[in-house]
């Protein structure tokens, strides 16, 4: 794909995810994803920019919002999933860090999570 296109394409959906956002900002106390490149730069403390797929980005949004004051991170991935796994991994010193939990949950599509979660978060308060 050409840079020409790429441009528009993302263009595109940045005007895209602003509308949803729009919409769900009373639920989400209006917040914003982190921009792109702050993700990255956030994720490349950890793991090498060449490093291909998901994992630099779950990483680097979650410190993103670790340092926007969040009261916990839910790093989510399907059981077995190799990027899943490293960020679990990354995220167990990173919340050490910042003073945030994480959760890092599996899904195998046969159980519900959200009792964990749950737990978690009545013992926030």
């Amino acid at each position: 794909m050409s840079q020409i296109n790429s441009f528009f394409q993302n263009r595109y959906l940045h005007q895209h995810e602003l509308g949803w956002t729009r919409l769900v900002c009373p639920i989400l106390d209006e917040r914003e994803e982190p921009d792109i490149e702050m993700i990255i730069n956030q994720g490349s403390r950890y793991l090498s920019i060449d490093f291909k797929g998901e994992a630099i980005i779950t990483l680097g949004r979650g410190i993103e919002f670790m340092k926007s004051g969040v009261d916990l991170v839910v790093n989510c991935a399907p059981f077995g999933c190799m990027p899943g796994n490293i960020t679990a991994g990354i995220f167990q010193s990173i919340q050490k860090q910042y003073a945030t939990p994480v959760i890092n949950l599996f899904f195998d599509g046969e159980h519900s999570n959200c009792d964990i979660i749950d737990t978690y978060l009545s013992n926030l308060t």
